[in-house]
């Protein structure tokens, strides 16, 4: 079983998240209004691993966007975090730390942070 299999991103403007989203994760992502008031967009599962995780993108009255508060979320951006970040600030998000190189003297990875559109703080993971 995975550790996480599903995350809620608050957002303030679906539509807008939606459009960076479905930009920065090279995917079309679709609105649907799940009951009236909560607006959602789901985010896609990986292929190779159809059980999850998986989330939405969530519009609805006191879900707002946490900033730098609460959990933190990463994104996999396997080997092209640069494209990531690219289409991040693209897509009218902002970096708030570039990619940083991760050694623990057995691995290396890299890390960012961003901000999205609707002020989440968030970040993309990648092995070196």
């Amino acid at each position: 079983m995975p550790l996480f299999d599903w995350i809620e991103i608050p957002v303030e403007d679906l539509d807008r998240a939606t459009h960076f989203y479905s930009a920065i994760l090279e995917t079309e992502l679709e609105v649907t209004e799940l009951q009236p008031g909560y607006r959602v967009a789901f985010l896609p599962i990986p292929e190779d691993t159809p059980a999850g995780p998986g989330g939405m993108l969530v519009e609805t009255e006191g879900f707002d966007p946490a900033g730098e508060q609460g959990c933190r979320v990463c994104f996999g951006a396997a080997a092209d975090i640069d494209g990531f970040l690219m289409r991040v600030e693209e897509s009218g998000g902002r970096i708030s730390q570039p990619k940083t190189r991760l050694d623990d003297g057995d691995s290396v990875a890299y890390l960012a942070w961003f901000y999205d559109t609707e002020g989440n703080l968030l970040g993309v993971h990648a092995p070196g």
